[in-house]
């Protein structure tokens, strides 16, 4: 069942081009502006970055292309989507693009996402291994540079230290190395004169329900949101009764993912103005259950289903749009 053919080659080719596109729209056209509080612990977050227009949209392009790439080659390695189809890669370009204010030009979101596919890369090596220190270290330095240019890296700390204890390869020694990672960028930074102290702020945190009135010009970006925030979850429900009978190394993998898509729901509803920086590594987290519902279960006219599902998340790409201009 798993090695059914979804997408398919051509199918693949589609949906990239299908990104793409979406993607110089939202250069060409003008991205909506989402309600914007990101910023870094001490260096500017990625969308004060002195960048030209056009080689920030090219950067941000390149970048989500090459994210996509690495799910699938993440996934050939590590069979955390049963098969070897292209409908994980696929369906991931058509979501994250389909999100203007992360298609538009370099943002906070594709730079999380960057992080994470690397991150989940790094832990996926570390299942039962008897030493992984130098893992665990690398996955802290990663986040903790991130937390300098965003803040959201804060709350994927705790998320990472809940998948190192569930792929069993969290001791003592590994817990050392995690916070001598989280400490290590700072201490360089400060220590040589890089980073002043007087650079250093603290976030504005505001919720889902401050400042409501405001947020309605955003209302098609958040059902679409919305939507694949709760089609994760009934997905992930869905999965994991095919999951828990199948494959143990599977199943931890796929909880991986589950936690990092839990944290990210959590953290649109409580840290809301800055939403688009979390919406890239939901969207991942989406497209991993909806790939696995394809691989897993035994559903008629699939590639039907597919076309379908990714031709909701062009039209929510379109309706975005149309809502900022008028």
């Amino acid at each position: 069942m798993g090695n059914r053919d979804t997408m398919g080659k051509k199918g693949f080719a589609g949906a990239i081009a299908t990104a793409i596109l979406m993607s110089a729209t939202s250069f060409l056209a003008g991205a909506p502006i989402p309600l914007q509080t990101e910023a870094g612990l001490c260096l500017p977050s990625p969308g004060a970055w002195d960048i030209m227009p056009p080689l920030s949209w090219a950067i941000n392009l390149l970048l989500l292309l090459g994210i996509t790439g690495s799910i699938y080659i993440l996934n050939k390695n590590y069979a955390f989507v049963p098969g070897n189809d292209m409908t994980l890669p696929g369906l991931l370009a058509v979501m994250s693009f389909s999100c203007p204010w992360v298609a538009g030009t370099l943002n906070s979101s594709t730079i999380l996402l960057a992080a994470n596919t690397a991150i989940l890369s790094i832990a996926f090596t570390c299942f039962k291994q008897r030493n992984a220190t130098r893992e665990l270290f690398a996955i802290a330095t990663i986040l903790s540079l991130g937390t300098m240019v965003q803040y959201a890296f804060i709350f994927m700390i705790p998320a990472y230290i809940a998948i190192a204890a569930s792929l069993k390869c969290l001791r003592f020694k590994e817990t050392i190395a995690f916070i001598l990672g989280l400490v290590a960028p700072y201490w360089v930074g400060v220590g040589l004169g890089i980073i002043p102290l007087s650079d250093f702020s603290m976030p504005d945190i505001s919720g889902l329900f401050s400042g409501i009135e405001a947020k309605r010009s955003m209302l098609a970006g958040l059902t679409a949101c919305a939507a694949t925030a709760l089609g994760a979850l009934v997905g992930g429900l869905y999965n994991s009764v095919k999951l828990y009978a199948g494959n143990s190394q599977r199943r931890l993998y796929n909880i991986c993912f589950n936690i990092l898509g839990v944290l990210c729901a959590v953290c649109i509803v409580i840290d809301f103005d800055n939403m688009p920086a979390y919406i890239g590594t939901l969207y991942l987290v989406a497209a991993v259950q909806f790939s696995d519902i394809f691989a897993l279960h035994n559903i008629r006219h699939r590639s039907w289903w597919l076309a379908g599902l990714c031709t909701l998340y062009a039209a929510s790409f379109i309706m975005t749009e149309i809502q900022f201009f008028f």
